[in-house]
């Protein structure tokens, strides 16, 4: 169970695009949570699926982006060691997930969203691209913030320094 625990946390990391603080972490995470809700409510209005309420949008994402976490964690863990070509991990990486995704968190979506099954797909779809977008400006938000205090504090040690420097 260990490894599987160890195996999530490092794809959520690796999702989130490898946070270096607690901050940024859970800065990330709240904006992909509401990202998420948010795009599957718009998306999901815009293909007539009816506002059956938050609870049922967070299972629908709880299940389906759980799903597909496991299902790649499985992958990674038990089927990947087999595929010896090169050229063919990538494809399995990212082909049983979608796979199994369209197979199984759709149709389970669909009974939950009470929607077709077109409609259901596309507005998972958006949403984990939307998320997946807001993911990368968040961190090259961040990293020019931070980056800017970084820099902004080795000028002003510069500026003390030269200014020492005159008074002596």
């Amino acid at each position: 169970m260990d490894i599987w625990i160890r195996e999530f946390s490092e794809l959520i990391r690796q999702l989130l695009g490898d946070p270096n603080s607690g901050i940024e972490y859970a800065v990330l995470a709240v904006v992909v949570t509401a990202s998420l809700i948010l795009t599957m409510y718009l998306a999901g209005s815009a293909m007539r699926i009816p506002n059956l309420g938050i609870v049922r949008r967070i299972l629908a994402l709880v299940i389906g982006i759980g799903f597909l976490m496991t299902v790649r964690v499985g992958v990674q863990k038990f089927l990947l060691p087999f595929v010896e070509a090169e050229w063919l991990r990538p494809a399995v990486m990212i082909g049983v997930p979608l796979i199994a995704g369209a197979a199984v968190v759709i149709p389970i979506q669909q009974a939950i969203f009470r929607s077709s099954y077109v409609a259901t797909l596309i507005t998972f779809a958006a949403s984990i691209v939307l998320a997946g977008l807001l993911v990368v400006l968040t961190n090259a938000v961040l990293g020019a913030v931070l980056g800017g205090e970084k820099e902004s504090a080795a000028i002003k040690n510069r500026r003390d320094a030269i200014n020492q420097v005159i008074e002596q």
